[in-house]
């Protein structure tokens, strides 16, 4: 019983997101009344920042924890290069909000373009 509570869970955020990438691309997060960016439903997951070409990522790397830390919004779980890519797993506490939050800071860093935030339902280009 406790699984499909859990599915049944699962299910209704998925359909919450279906339209979450172009409410967060379309909107301003500080004047939005979208119940997709004021923090209305929480699910936490963990999400992979993929950095294409990225020849220094210590200071994205720094930012991005201490504001994951700082916001009560997640942290970084994991950082790893392969190549010239990177990829930083994070767990967010409230998806929402967190996803939002990487957005911006990967945007104020100037990340290389093909950066990706990939999630269970699928992957936001941060530049699209």
């Amino acid at each position: 019983m406790a699984s499909f509570c859990r599915w049944l869970a699962i299910r209704r955020h998925k359909r919450k997101f279906e339209k979450f990438e172009a409410a967060l691309l379309d909107s301003d997060p500080a004047s939005s009344n979208s119940p997709f960016l004021t923090g209305e439903s929480k699910l936490q997951t963990d999400v992979t920042v993929h950095l294409r070409n990225c020849i220094d990522d210590d200071a994205l790397l720094q930012s991005v924890n201490t504001g994951l830390a700082l916001h009560e919004l997640g942290s970084v779980t994991r950082h790893f290069r392969i190549g010239d890519d990177v990829g930083i797993d994070i767990h967010l506490v409230d998806f929402v909000d967190g996803v939002g939050f990487l957005r911006n800071c990967l945007l104020d860093h100037h990340a290389p373009p093909g950066t990706i935030i990939e999630y269970d339902g699928g992957d936001l280009d941060i530049y699209a």
